[in-house]
């Protein structure tokens, strides 16, 4: 299956000065959370978002040093907004994103606490750091670096959480065999 034009690949590297300079924010405005889509509707729907997936990624692009994540927010299989977001400024993005996108009702600006880069540097940190024995899983969100932790882990999960903030978001498996489910 060919990807979309919209689409776009970074590398992953760690990068310690990005890490270090993390300062734990709150997130106030943040991404609503995604449905899961399936089926033609939902092909029909993202192949009509395409053009604008497009525009907001090169307006991000174009505010890297405020710009998180792009991508579809699926309300229902047959409904879905774009939405970006960015660590400040969001109501300046969103009014020069709605000046620019051909369906300004179609589009979310909302709050992300780190940057892309800080996110993907964070995420290559917490990949190196992190024991088998301690996290079952990590992944880049639209929201930051999502770590889910094996059970016995709540000190290290209290940790993360004062160290970086909303940039991490911090689950933990109520049971191993949950989080050995997961690996699979």
């Amino acid at each position: 299956m060919a990807l979309p034009a919209t689409t776009l690949f970074v590398p992953i590297t760690t990068n310690d000065a990005l890490v270090d300079a993390i300062v734990p924010v709150h997130v106030t405005q943040p991404c609503p959370s995604s449905q899961p889509a399936e089926g033609n509707s939902m092909i029909a729907e993202a192949t009509g978002l395409e053009p604008m997936l497009g525009q907001v990624l090169d307006y991000g692009t174009r505010h890297g040093d405020e710009f998180g994540s792009y991508g579809l927010v699926w309300h229902a299989n047959d409904d879905a907004s774009v939405f970006i977001s960015f660590t400040n400024h969001i109501n300046y993005h969103r009014d020069a994103l709605n000046q620019t996108v051909a369906h300004p009702d179609e589009l979310i600006v909302c709050q992300t606490a780190v940057t892309a880069d800080v996110a993907r540097a964070l995420f290559a940190k917490l990949s190196d750091d992190l024991m088998p024995a301690q996290a079952a899983s990590r992944g880049l969100g639209a929201d930051g670096v999502e770590v889910t932790l094996m059970p016995g882990n709540e000190t290290l999960a209290d940790e993360l959480e004062t160290r970086y903030g909303d940039a991490v978001h911090v689950t933990i498996c109520p049971d191993e065999t949950s989080c050995t489910a997961q690996l699979r």
